[in-house]
């Protein structure tokens, strides 16, 4: 996994003064508070009459700093999805034809709806070259990873949280990971897990802003999500509503929407759905399983979620480890924590959390969900 202003520290605690340093970081490279002249990011809403796309590089021009400015392929894959141009073909044209995508593109901007559309562009300065990372709606709601933070941050210190894990991507996601000193318990003897949270976020449009209960397994640092469906205990924000005017372009706060996360994580709820999800865990370490019936059926569980060929291989591995070392042989427990244990090998962030929560879903499962009879005393 790539990683941006905060470094990825996993299996560790993360020192305060490393955090502090790494907000510091996204502060320096924030839209929030900096002037458009000022290295860092910042952000323009162009009319799609005033965009065009160079035949020659794919680059585009548009913005506050006008002139040619390349794409990140998120911006690319924006552009195509608002300009209904099928991506596949869109990244073909880019690769070998940039003359027939910019005439494409252009046709669209400026045609479609007489060009009266409007855009939230993001752009970065890194480096002084200034750099498109998004195409959004005008009405996107922008919550940057410096609000999240320096809103949050100081909830979790007053709470006693430790973060065991904290980076961002080349993509713009924020990811955050901690537990609370008081959510923690055995699932078996020598086997403590702890609850937490995961705090995740995105600037470009990838996701919505998350709060969701997250369970830390201390013996190997492996981390499972909750998924949604199954509690009660989860905040989302899709990144909806916005409203930007001149005035409020590069200074904008939402202090109710952080007002309710922060009730979210203080009120108490995500105790109730720890000491479940610990029951759930208790039991799944008693559901035997025969070693044989488990890559039949892994991928069974959920048509969502399907192992690709590299994941099985390394799920496969930590499964054939797990059983030389483990004393109390197979089980649910054992293969939803192999599923977890894969995740961590996974770059990208988004598939690693899909697998924590897919993780969540096996550790539900009973021997009689695995393909061959439960293994008998």
């Amino acid at each position: 996994m790539k990683t941006g202003n905060i470094e990825a520290i996993r299996n560790l605690a993360v020192p305060k003064d490393d955090i502090r340093s790494s907000i510091r970081e996204i502060q320096e490279r924030s839209t929030f508070g900096v002037n458009p002249a000022s290295t860092g990011y910042y952000d323009s809403i162009v009319p799609a009459k005033d965009m065009m796309m160079s035949s020659y590089s794919g680059q585009m021009a548009g913005g506050t700093n006008g002139g040619l400015q390349p794409l990140r392929e998120t911006a690319h894959k924006q552009l195509a999805a608002k300009m209904r141009i099928p991506w596949a073909y869109y990244s073909r044209l880019l690769k070998d034809s940039p003359y027939m995508l910019a005439t494409n593109v252009n046709h669209w901007l400026w045609h479609e709806d007489n060009g009266k559309r409007k855009f939230l562009v993001r752009h970065d300065l890194a480096d002084g070259q200034p750099t498109i990372r998004a195409i959004l709606s005008e009405m996107y709601k922008r919550i940057d990873h410096i609000e999240v933070i320096s809103e949050l941050l100081p909830i979790l210190d007053d709470g006693g949280y430790t973060i065991k894990a904290a980076w961002t991507t080349d993509d713009g996601e924020l990811n955050i990971r901690a537990v609370s000193p008081v959510l923690i318990a055995d699932v078996k003897v020598g086997d403590t897990v702890q609850g937490g949270i995961l705090i995740s976020n995105s600037e470009v449009g990838l996701r919505s802003l998350n709060v969701e209960p997250y369970v830390y397994r201390c013996v190997c640092s492996n981390g499972l999500v909750v998924p949604v469906s199954s509690t009660e205990f989860a905040f989302r924000k899709i990144h909806k509503g916005g409203v930007i005017r001149p005035n409020n372009l590069h200074a904008y706060r939402n202090e109710t929407l952080f007002e309710t996360v922060v009730k979210h994580i203080t009120d108490g709820a995500w105790t109730n759905t720890f000491d479940d999800m610990v029951g759930v865990m208790r039991i799944a370490a008693d559901e035997p399983v025969r070693p044989t019936t488990v890559l039949d059926t892994i991928n069974r569980v959920d048509p969502a979620v399907t192992l690709s060929e590299p994941e099985l291989a390394l799920f496969k591995t930590h499964l054939e480890k797990a059983l030389e070392t483990d004393p109390f042989g197979c089980s649910v427990y054992m293969v939803a924590n192999c599923v977890t244990r894969t995740a961590q090998d996974v770059e990208a962030f988004t598939r690693s959390t899909e697998l924590e929560k897919f993780g969540a879903t096996v550790m539900r499962l009973g021997s009689k969900d695995f393909k061959l009879a439960p293994v008998t005393a």
